[in-house]
């Protein structure tokens, strides 16, 4: 009993340690995607280094199967790292070995508050003229944050996480408010690519709330799932296979250059196990940019850790639909198609759906012990 007591005072003080260092990443990341970057505290990197790693080292249980689990995660990270110099894997691997036993839904409030105070002070700083305007090549604003696709993708996924924090009181007429107030505010920041991901995660909800057959609901969700990932999938190869002709050129135009952008980084650096250094992406005026979320990790973060966020998000999707869990299911949409035309939700800070791969895929002993009695019954029918 003693034991036990002191297992739980043990993990609700490593948990501390993770609220910490999550809350001081979602600050700095929040002025890195802002025009306040000079103003970002010091250090806030290396003191959520520190909580993290106390996290990790508080709730080691210390057998094989877990330090391997670890030693691939930091190693997919710290590789990364080594070829590509860029941190976001490194830090999707940091979190995700600290963040065993943590509960996602206990930090989706404190996502989302945060998010909206650090938005706010961002617009007030630019009303009385601390901070600057952001614009892009079609005229569009974005009152004070780093680019008016950051703008409009800050409003969808704070509204995002509300609706999750809310889900059981949102009604319909919520839900068009929000698509209102989506596309008044596309009339400033010209950020088709957020307002087009925040209406496809609107139609999502929508028809979840208003179909009542429970059958007709799980068909729906699995076919709207099937559709995102199929695009998932062609959003990745279309750079890829890109060629100068009016069918690439009319989905380029759409994409607003991003399918050709793309190409022309895949034959420059190819594709690596690990990725790639990409030095014009880091010029001070690029030609080209990387937008797309899934060319930027296969192509600079490289084929392992993107193969790794596919199967990840896969087997979120399945285990979800499994479970009605529709509410976890509009992040996980969200995400997915917010990469279609941004790279934001690469970055786990900036997407806390990726979280969910500790709590319900790498540490989940229900999904284990599922996949081994499957496997097990496999291996017995071959028997046989």
């Amino acid at each position: 009993m003693y034991c036990r007591e002191k297992y739980y005072q043990v993990q609700k003080c490593a948990n501390a340690f993770f609220i910490i260092a999550w809350f001081l990443m979602l600050i700095n990341t929040c002025f890195f995607y802002s025009d306040m970057q000079k103003w970002c505290p010091p250090f806030l990197g290396e003191i959520a280094l520190i909580c993290f790693i106390i996290k990790a080292i508080l709730t080691f249980e210390w057998s094989w199967k877990e330090f391997f689990l670890y030693a691939a995660l930091l190693g997919m990270g710290l590789l990364t790292y080594l070829f590509s110099s860029e941190k976001r894997i490194l830090w999707l691997a940091i979190v995700l070995v600290a963040a065993k036993g943590v509960k996602v839904d206990n930090i989706i409030p404190l996502t989302a508050y945060t998010y909206l105070c650090m938005c706010i002070i961002f617009v007030i700083c630019f009303a009385v003229g601390i901070s600057e305007q952001g614009t892009n090549m079609k005229g569009g604003v974005s009152f004070g944050l780093n680019h008016p696709n950051v703008c409009q993708n800050y409003f969808m996924l704070i509204s995002c996480l509300f609706i999750y924090i809310y889900y059981g009181k949102v009604k319909v007429w919520h839900l068009a408010v929000a698509l209102l107030l989506n596309w008044v505010l596309y009339f400033y920041t010209l950020s088709r690519s957020g307002a087009l991901t925040f209406t496809a995660v609107l139609l999502y909800i929508s028809i979840i709330k208003l179909i009542k057959d429970q059958s007709k609901k799980k068909l729906f969700n699995r076919i709207f799932l099937v559709l995102v990932f199929a695009g998932a999938f062609v959003m990745t190869w279309l750079p890829i296979l890109y060629k100068d002709n009016a069918f690439f050129e009319m989905i380029n135009q759409f994409s607003t250059g991003r399918i050709s952008q793309a190409n022309v980084y895949y034959k420059s650096f190819g594709l690596n196990p690990f990725g790639e250094y990409l030095d014009v992406l880091y010029e001070e005026k690029p030609k080209w940019f990387l937008d797309i979320g899934y060319t930027k990790i296969l192509i600079n973060n490289g084929i392992v850790p993107y193969v790794f966020i596919m199967l990840g998000y896969a087997a979120l999707g399945i285990n979800y639909s499994i479970n009605n869990q529709y509410r976890k299911i509009l992040l996980i949409i969200m995400a997915l198609i917010s990469m279609y035309f941004e790279n934001m939700c690469t970055y786990i800070f900036m997407n806390i759906t990726l979280v969910w791969f500790a709590e319900d895929v790498l540490f989940n002993k229900v999904l284990f012990n599922k996949a081994k009695k499957l496997i097990g019954k496999r291996r017995v029918k071959g028997a046989r």
